[in-house]
């Protein structure tokens, strides 16, 4: 099996009719998966154009899974690499970042479901350590938009669902283009799956610290120490509460000492 997985996933094609026909489809279905994995980057790119990318993509970089619910991992850093190269791409950094959100939807939305039977509690012990669920992305946003998503002109919402994100993102985009301002401004975000829906997350620079320091598995008592200079311990409560109540933390990964 191994041996024809690695024959049908060749670039090159087979002189055997038989596997050219296999390595056809197979084509077809990385360019489908290409397109189902990245919606929010191809409605930006448009859809002529970003089908001639994928099509380079695919002739360039090898599947090296079965799974097509895992195929695409490189192409935001692809889409980064032939910017500079294409005049219809340049200036137009952003397509790597929406890359990035595509990709995290995914994961977030395949990655295998988390233990059920944890209950999550905020105990006394200082040796206990809060855990991550399996399926929440971290992702940064490194040239984006130059607007605060919580300004007054903005919606006053911290939480979407990944269908209302992208409408904004486009919705921003578009305005800001018109504009001419530059896309030029780092954001944080979450994503990650409630049930059979992927939801978006805008983190402030301390929930960021915050999350980051919890991907760490930091002791509970520590996490004050750590962000003591910025928020209170009252603050980091709330986080704690608010990454709990949206399924971000499922529970805590020490048991009773008795």
């Amino acid at each position: 099996m191994h041996d024809f997985w690695k024959e049908i996933s060749n670039h090159a094609f087979s002189d055997d009719q038989g596997i050219q026909t296999y390595q056809t489809n197979f084509q077809a279905a990385k360019l489908k998966a290409l397109s189902e994995n990245f919606p929010l980057t191809k409605m930006l790119i448009g859809d002529s154009f970003f089908k001639a990318i994928i099509k380079h993509f695919i002739q360039n970089i090898a599947s090296t899974n079965d799974s097509l619910n895992l195929y695409g991992k490189e192409f935001p850093d692809f889409v980064k690499a032939i910017i500079p190269y294409n005049s219809s791409l340049i200036g137009k950094d952003y397509l790597v970042d929406c890359a990035c959100l595509d990709w995290a939807v995914m994961q977030s939305y395949f990655a295998e479901d988390d233990d059920p039977s944890i209950n999550w509690s905020l105990r006394s012990e200082q040796s206990a350590y809060l855990e991550i669920a399996k399926h929440v992305e971290h992702i940064r946003f490194e040239r984006f938009i130059e607007t605060n998503l919580h300004s007054a002109n903005a919606k006053q919402k911290t939480q979407f669902t990944s269908l209302e994100f992208n409408a904004y993102i486009i919705d921003l985009i578009e305005d800001l283009t018109k504009k001419n301002i530059q896309f030029d401004v780092a954001q944080k975000l979450l994503v990650y799956r409630v049930e059979f829906e992927v939801n978006v997350m805008l983190l402030s620079d301390i929930e960021d610290r915050l999350f980051l320091l919890l991907r760490e598995r930091t002791p509970l008592f520590l996490l004050e120490e750590k962000l003591s200079h910025i928020a209170s311990p009252e603050l980091i409560n709330q986080m704690i509460i608010k990454f709990k109540d949206a399924g971000i933390l499922i529970g805590i990964s020490e048991p009773y000492n008795d």
